[in-house]
């Protein structure tokens, strides 16, 4: 009886030693894949690309629209006042956010009007705007406002 004591306190010592193995085994694990994300995070963060993998290509910039938008050497001031109701709202923002990358000459701002209402009313005076829903390009002294309808196709 007292062999299979032994026996036993044996066996119970290896399985806890096992167990210890086995947790610290899935610890460094854990540990690695933790390290394994930060270190591909840091890679991406520092070679980010920015890549259009739809089927249609909906949001790629044309090659002439590229090149004139690489081709800036003073700054652009694009104002988007359109409320996010608007059908096309999406759209704007993101063909906007398309200029913004491709050059780094480009600032985007976008106002809701329904909610800013100064900063609306400022714009308003300042470049004539009599409508809602409209893109508003400032350029050194000069500036155009592109209104709703001339942005889409119809």
């Amino acid at each position: 009886m007292a062999r299979r004591s032994k026996e036993a306190k044996q066996s119970i010592r290896r399985r806890r030693r096992m167990r210890l193995v086995l947790r610290m085994n899935a610890l460094a694990a854990v540990g690695l894949a933790a390290v394994l994300l930060v270190m591909i995070n840091y890679i991406s963060h520092r070679e980010y690309r920015r890549v259009d993998v739809s089927r249609s290509q909906f949001y790629q910039l044309s090659g002439k629209t590229h090149n004139l938008l690489v081709g800036l050497t003073n700054r652009v001031e694009m104002t988007m006042l359109f409320s996010p109701e608007n059908s096309i709202y999406n759209d704007v923002k993101h063909l906007l956010d398309e200029y913004a990358y491709a050059s780094d000459y480009i600032k985007v701002s976008q106002i809701d009007p329904h909610r800013d209402l100064a900063e609306t009313r400022e714009l308003a005076v300042t470049y004539g705007v009599e409508e809602l829903d409209v893109v508003i390009l400032a350029y050194q002294d000069k500036s155009h406002v592109i209104h709703n309808e001339d942005l889409v196709k119809t």
